[in-house]
């Protein structure tokens, strides 16, 4: 598995887990579901373990999940929005550098 690929995938696992499902995973990262779980089964099968317990309602990592998890949060930038991060810093830092931005244009 080449870096920019270990990175997609990396990406697609810190998504299910953050959004809390496949669906909401595949808003986020602009995909389907189908390639969500299509991206992380081609994790899973490259690991030789399991990330994820999946129910119909909810993902929760498993024990190498959470290793992998922590790896993946490590490597990958924080991106500056995301939509569901609780934290209202997140939101005033968006709404200052989009109007820093239309000052310059």
């Amino acid at each position: 598995m080449d870096l920019r690929r270990e990175l997609r995938h990396l990406r697609c696992l810190v998504a299910i887990v953050d959004a809390g499902g496949f669906t909401d995973a595949a808003i986020d990262l602009g995909i389907s579901q189908a390639a969500v779980s299509r991206t992380l089964g081609s994790l899973e099968r490259f690991l030789g373990v399991r990330l994820l317990h999946r129910t119909s309602r909810s993902v929760i990592p498993t024990t190498a999940g959470v290793q992998v998890l922590a790896h993946a949060r490590k490597v990958l930038p924080r991106p500056i929005w995301r939509r569901h991060d609780p934290h209202p810093a997140t939101h005033a830092a968006v709404a200052l550098l989009t109007d820093l931005y239309r000052q310059r244009t």
